[in-house]
């Protein structure tokens, strides 16, 4: 049984990842938001400077004191005061592993956002009125800290597919992945074509290197809701994506269609270079960074601890 079962009240640790500890001045609001929650206690962990964010993962949970680790994107809004609340109420039910919430695009979106939200891949799951299995992402999830311990973390210089494997390693220890109901978050999307277009573009390049360094961490999540992760080999992928390119040309949705390609290209990009080019990417990108610690109490955060350098991280 995880840690969190057993605990009545668990004290918990709000996880932020930030490179630079701002995107834009999101940090400063959602760290009002956490202040603004109902569950009356817990300490927040911020992480800048880190990278990759895998390995801002593993430096937010391991410098963390709660019981339940509560993950949060950098760029995302609290979408309720109950939030909190809600996901560690559900995650202490027996059988559950994580738990996260539903994302929405910002209400203030522009409409090209808001196409990319209709036409674009796994970008929103609607607010639920009852728990039900489905595809919780870090934008925001609750997990026990002694269950995300047990299989030992995420992958330090995996790049991308970190929900998926952190998915499937709580899959693999016999719990199930929820959505709690009546608990969302607020997540943008590019606000222009050329940043859609650099951003897949640069997706495709980390993918193709987890294919290249991480080959047996690489599962295949299906298009539709109800997953069965399953590992994931090169041609399965080309497939989906046919398919989905495929699709977007049918239905003419253009948007799709050309982060389809961004994707393709870069990834087309990415398989052509060498495993050793994609360890010397990874060994410039790598980087310790820098934890501050906020303790709530009340509607007050308390900062608590500003420390210059978080050292080595597990083995």
């Amino acid at each position: 049984m995880s840690a969190s079962k057993a605990i009545e009240r668990p004290t918990v640790s709000a996880v932020i990842t930030s490179l630079d500890g701002s995107r834009g001045g999101n940090v400063e609001r959602l760290l009002k938001q956490l202040s603004e929650q109902t569950y009356s206690e817990f300490e927040v962990v911020l992480v800048t400077g880190a990278s990759p964010r895998t390995r801002a993962h593993n430096i937010g949970v391991r410098n963390a004191s709660g019981e339940i680790i509560v993950f949060f994107d950098d760029d995302v809004a609290l979408g309720e005061p109950n939030l909190i609340a809600n996901l560690v109420q559900i995650l202490g039910r027996p059988g559950i592993g994580i738990v996260g919430a539903s994302v929405l695009v910002p209400p203030d979106s522009t409409p090209f956002q808001r196409r990319c939200a209709e036409q674009l891949l796994r970008i929103t799951f609607d607010i639920v009125d009852k728990m039900v299995e489905g595809g919780a992402t870090h934008a925001a999830l609750a997990i026990a800290k002694a269950d995300y311990d047990a299989f030992g973390g995420e992958v330090d210089t995996m790049q991308m597919n970190d929900d998926v494997y952190l998915r499937k390693s709580i899959a693999d220890m016999g719990q199930k992945i929820v959505l709690a109901p009546h608990a969302w978050v607020y997540h943008p999307l590019p606000d222009s074509w050329g940043r859609l277009i650099k951003k897949r573009f640069a997706d495709g390049l980390a993918i193709a290197g987890d294919y290249k360094l991480h080959p047996e961490h690489i599962y295949y999540s299906p298009i539709e809701s109800h997953e069965e992760l399953e590992s994931s080999g090169l041609l399965r992928q080309m497939a989906r994506n046919l398919s989905v390119l495929t699709r977007a040309i049918t239905g003419l949705k253009i948007i799709s269609l050309s982060e389809r390609l961004s994707l393709a290209v870069g990834y087309a990009l990415g398989a052509l270079r060498s495993k050793n080019y994609h360890h010397r990417s990874l060994e410039r990108l790598s980087s310790d960074g820098k934890i501050r610690r906020w303790r709530k109490r009340g509607s007050m955060l308390e900062l608590i601890e500003d420390q210059e350098s978080v050292g080595e991280i597990r083995a």
